[in-house]
Parts: C-alpha cells; structure tokens; sequence
C-alpha cells in the first residue's frame, strides 16, 4: 500500500479525505481526537463529521481501475472509526461504538488480504495488524456492554489469532486480550455451548486431510478411520455438551488454558516442574495443543459408545500432554475408564501404559505392557497425583497474584471435588490388584511404573529375550570352562581370571597346568595380601617360549597315553563273561545285567571268540568265489558228501526240464 504523497506544503492533497481529517484537527482541541479528555461529547461530534466524508468517498466516489490504489487511506480511516467508537462507548453507546469498531475491522481487514497477496512491505503488514487488532478489540468491549458475551468471546479470539509476526511484541500487544478473556470466564458469562461449538469446529478443522503429509494425517488430529464412523461438528458439539453437564466449572478453566496456551500466555500452573521457568516453545505450544483436541474428542467418541476410538484419542492426550498439570488428571482417569471398558466390552486384557524412553522405563526400544486391570489403577493413582499438583501450583499462583477470595474459594472446591472422585476410583481399582503391586502404587506412579517394567523383564518376558549385559555369554562360557578345572572358587578369584585378556585365558584354559598355575598364584595372593590387593595385582602373560614349553608337554603326555591305550585295547574289549550261574566259572558275583534280572546268554570262551571274530572279518573280505570255495570246505568236515553230483546215479544220465514240465534227454 502506497500512501499520497504530499501536497499544499503539508503533504496532502486538496479534496483529499487526509486534508479534512487535518483541517478538523486544526479546528479542535488537539486531546479531543484521541478521547483523552472529558468532553467526549465534542469528540464524537468532530469525528462524526469525519466519518460522514468518510462514507462518502467509500460509496461515490467511483472505483480506480488500479488494483493497487485506494479513494482513502485504510490506516487513517480505521483511525477515525475507532477513536469515533470509544467516545460512542464513553458516552454509553455501545450500538454505536460496535458499528464503528465493526466498519474499521472490515476495512483493515479487506486491505491485509489484498497487502498479503501482493507482497506489501512487512511495516506496512504489521501496522495493520495491529489496527485489526484494535478494531476486533474495540467491537468486544461494545459486545460486551450489549450482553453479547459469546460474541464478544468469539471476538477476543479472533484478535488473539491476528498475532504480529515479530515475537518480541506479540506478548505485549495481546495480554490486555487475554485478560479480558479470561475476565468473562471468571464471571461464568461464556456459554458452555459456545465453548463446546469452538471445540467442534478446532477439530473439525485439524481433521481436515494434510496435502502435505500421509493421507491419515488430517492437519493437526489423526484422522477417523473408517470415514462411515466419523462424526459430524454439530453432532461432537452435542456430545461435549452432555459431557460438560456438572462439570461447567472445570469445562471453563480447560478451556481458558487452551486458549491461553495456544497463543502464548503461560502461568505457573502449566508447568510440571516448579523450579523450571522456561516457557514453552512454539513447537511445544502445538504439540500439546493438538494432545487437547485429542483429548476433547476422545470425550465426544466416548459419549457415542465408540470405544475403540476413544482409547486412541485418549492416550494420545496423555503422552502429548505429559509435560503440563494445567488440564489437572482428567484425560488420565478418562483413559483409566477407557481400560476398564475396553476390558469389559472387547475382552482386551493387556494394554500399553508407557513407551520406551519414558520416566521408570530403562529400556528405550521397548514398551511396557501389563494387565488391563494394573493399567486401570495405574492411570487412576496418575489422574489423582496430577490434581493433588494442580491444586498446590493454583494455590501458589493465587498467594502470588492475590486473586479475590470467592475466585480462589471455587476452584479450590472444584478441585477436592475431582480429587475426591479421583481418590475413590483409584482405591476401587487397586483393590482388585496383587499385593506387591499394591505397595507399589502407594509410592507413586513413577516407582510402579519402574516396579511393573522390572518384574516385566524378571518374570514375564523369556529368558532368550530379557537384556544381558555386555559380554555376557562369553563369561558365561569362560566360567563353564574354569569350573571343570576347580568346581567351587572364591568369587573374587573367579572375576580376576574373568578380568584377564580374552586371548589369554582361552589360552590357559587350553593347557590344564597353565591354568593351574594361574589359578594357584591368585590364590596365593588372596590368602596373602587380601581381596583389595587381588583386584590390582598385574601377572605376566605366557612368554612364546612358555607356550610352546606347554606345547611340547602336552604332546608327549597324549602320545604316552596313546601306547598305553594301544597295549590294553586287547583286554579292553573283552567283555564281562563272569557268570556265577554258568558251569560255576565266575567269581560268585553277578554281573550288572543279572542284578537287574535281565535274560543272560551263554557266550563263547574269549579264545574261541576271538577266532571267530578273525574268521567273520576274513570272510568279509574274500571275494565271491572264494568265500563259495571255503563254505563247500567247510560242509566236507566230518565225512559229509553235499555236492549236488554226489545225490546223481552215476549210470543215470543228466536230464534236464523244459519249462512245460517235460523231461528231455541232455545234449552230448
């Protein structure tokens, strides 16, 4: 936006709306035109007078046919609208004062679209900025005095929307919004179906698809799936009504929270830790934001009976916003009721309370699951532990601030009173639990939640998949091999070998007498100079001489047990023919095997055995012809006759049979 140029020596051209905006100024008291003064009468009347040439340009003059230009300056314009409306609001006329703010915020907003689109200069952007602003605040104050209190919510907001791009102003230029914000909430004056219908339309609009991301990923929820279960704004607006029925106390303050978090407006109470005063960042801001929604519509899916949804909702909320107390414990016991249904409902009896990396879980890759029913009292000793907080932080900050007594009185009511449900749920569950995890849950939520992951990896999980520590199965392996040396060694004899080179105590472990002498000198040692010098003591390694001297040795002692394996292996295989029931030949003892009464056979004498064994070992080794020439010798001992000639008659001749059964003189 190009501003005129000066002209007539003050920069303004004659007709011009800026030239009878300075000739009224001229022709007043200078305070009167910012309603500084007590006689706003005369204010008004000067700046009515100005709006009326106002409006004349905007509706006769005729249109540039330059997109960029305009028939008067929107700055200036916006200027003389306002300082109009608050002399119409000194003056107790608030429908004046509602119509003037309304026509400058229509014009400042007009002209930052139009300045947005084309690039303007970024002073120029946030000079109207802060006149919309203005304009949006100035129309809330009239609604207000109108008893237009939703409306004049609904304008708050959406000045707080319209934020400055320069950070270091932005808090600056918006608390006095917030505080009126909040003004009406501490009245009671914001309808609870209003703030039921902003939450509607939030997720409405963050369940809008991304076309940026994934196709599941809406632009700040996850979105329903399948699309025939989502529902509709008007219907989740009701929903939450139901909801806040009894609860438009509590329902109020989330909500002020809400508002207050996404734009930038912290207090002591939004922080975990009370030792930390850094704000959040604006990434922070948004996460925890979209974990409310999450938690807003987890309320509605729950109300509709569609559980299953509401569980992912819920535990969404709860991770998102792990690091805030503002909310109090409601979505942690509305995941303990989610459980619990869920449990009853689709028979799921395991549910994840903690991901890897969390406070009380050691093991960053691994979630932890446990039983329905210890989830339930889990998140229910969480819900109660986070209210107890909150309450204490809203103490603190209402000492602080000096907050009035009546304020202060009812939202400690409502506070015990959530406490008190809080309290109750939490016992029933635990009463259905184990004794051990019992006592757990009385120290807190974070040492259950240690406990629960402990006993997971102790009992649960099996022993192939529990964590080991480092090297663990080659100690494991070293420890097998030195206890088939020395079965039982003290346990600081043992890790000192353990603590030795992994190459060098394979090594030893390979020769029994180096091993032996490694071990004794530790003994040595310990019963000398004690466990603490043990742990220090530095020995040698084994020299290549050493080693090869242990080489050399060892294969003499396996050459030597060689031959004398050999020079019995004769007696060896004998086996044991001392039968005291057979022929009175044995020892008159019996043997394993009539001791457990089982059938003995009579077997060969050694002698006749052995021969028997060389005999079936030649015979193996024969050929064909030679093992059929050794059985007809072997038939011919005792002047038997079995060759198939000798049963012929020597004067009959051979015959021969066909294959019909006819006999046929043999061929010559």
């Amino acid at each position: 936006m190009q501003r005129k140029k000066c002209m007539n020596g003050r920069g303004l051209e004659t007709g011009s709306f800026e030239y009878v905006l300075f000739f009224f100024k001229c022709n007043a008291p200078r305070n009167l035109f910012f309603a500084q003064t007590s006689n706003h009468s005369e204010a008004f009347d000067s700046y009515t007078k100005a709006k009326a040439y106002l409006e004349q340009l905007l509706f006769t003059t005729s249109r540039s046919t330059s997109t960029s230009s305009y028939p008067i300056d929107p700055i200036e314009a916006s200027r003389v609208l306002l300082n109009r409306s608050i002399c119409a609001y000194s003056l107790e006329h608030f429908e004046e004062s509602f119509n003037d703010a309304d026509m400058a915020k229509s014009i400042l907003k007009g002209t930052l679209q139009k300045e947005e689109q084309n690039g303007a200069e970024r002073s120029i952007l946030d000079e109207l900025r802060f006149r919309l602003r203005k304009a949006y605040f100035r129309c809330a104050k009239a609604s207000e005095k109108r008893k237009d209190f939703d409306g004049a919510c609904e304008l708050y907001l959406n000045a707080l929307e319209v934020a400055s791009p320069k950070k270091e102003n932005s808090n600056k230029n918006t608390n006095h919004l917030s505080e009126a914000l909040a003004a009406l909430v501490a009245r009671d004056q914001v309808s609870i179906k209003f703030i039921c219908d902003d939450y509607a339309r939030r997720i409405f609009d963050a369940e809008t698809p991304n076309p940026l991301t994934f196709s599941r990923d809406g632009k700040g929820l996850t979105l329903i799936r399948p699309e025939s279960a989502r529902m509709s704004k008007k219907r989740v607006s009701s929903l939450l009504l139901e909801y806040s029925v009894g609860e438009e106390k509590r329902v109020r303050d989330e909500w002020l929270k809400f508002t207050s978090l996404r734009n930038g407006v912290e207090s002591s109470v939004f922080q975990l830790n009370s030792s930390t005063s850094a704000k959040f960042t604006k990434s922070q801001r948004k996460s925890i934001a979209r974990g409310f929604l999450s938690g807003i519509r987890a309320r509605a899916y729950l109300r509709a009976d569609n559980v299953i949804q509401a569980a992912k909702d819920v535990k969404a909320a709860t991770y998102m916003c792990k690091d805030v107390i503002a909310f109090g414990g409601a979505f942690h016991y509305e995941r303990a009721l989610c459980c619990d249904r869920l449990l009853v409902e689709e028979n799921i009896t395991r549910t994840e309370i903690a991901q890897g990396g969390e406070e009380g879980i050691g093991h960053e890759n691994d979630n932890l699951v446990v039983e329905s029913q210890v989830a339930c009292a889990l998140f229910a000793k969480r819900a109660l532990e986070t209210e107890e907080a909150l309450s204490l932080k809203e103490k603190e900050e209402e000492e602080d601030n000096e907050k009035t007594p009546s304020s202060s009185m009812s939202f400690s009511t409502t506070r015990a009173r959530a406490i008190q449900i809080y309290q109750s749920y939490s016992d029933k569950m635990q009463a259905r639990l184990t004794d051990p995890v019992k006592a757990a849950l009385r120290k807190g939520s974070v040492f259950a939640l240690t406990f629960l992951d402990k006993d997971k990896w102790e009992n649960e999980v099996p022993e192939y998949m529990r964590p080991k520590p480092k090297y663990f199965y080659y100690y494991e392996w070293m420890k097998d091999r030195i206890k088939e040396y020395y079965p039982e060694l003290p346990q600081c004899v043992l890790d000192k070998l353990l603590s030795l080179d992994g190459a060098e105590l394979d090594l030893l472990l390979q020769h029994p007498q180096a091993i032996r002498g490694q071990t004794e000198e530790f003994l040595q040692v310990l019963d000398e100079k004690g466990e603490k010098f043990l742990e220090t003591y530095k020995t040698p390694q084994l020299s290549w001489e050493e080693v090869q001297a242990l080489r050399v040795s060892e294969a003499k002692k396996k050459k030597l047990l060689e031959n004398q394996q050999n020079d019995d292996s004769d007696y060896s295989e004998e086996e044991d023919t001392d039968h005291a029931m057979i022929g009175a030949s044995g020892d008159d003892g019996l043997t394993k095997a009539e001791k457990l009464g089982k059938p003995i056979l009579p077997l060969l004498p050694p002698d006749q055995r052995r021969e028997k064994a060389k005999l079936d070992a030649l015979k193996r080794d024969m050929a064909k012809d030679s093992q059929k020439l050794l059985q007809q010798n072997t038939t011919r001992k005792g002047g038997r006759v079995e060759d198939i000639s000798d049963f012929q008659n020597e004067n009959e001749e051979p015959t021969t049979k066909t294959a019909g059964g006819v006999l046929l003189d043999a061929m010559d």
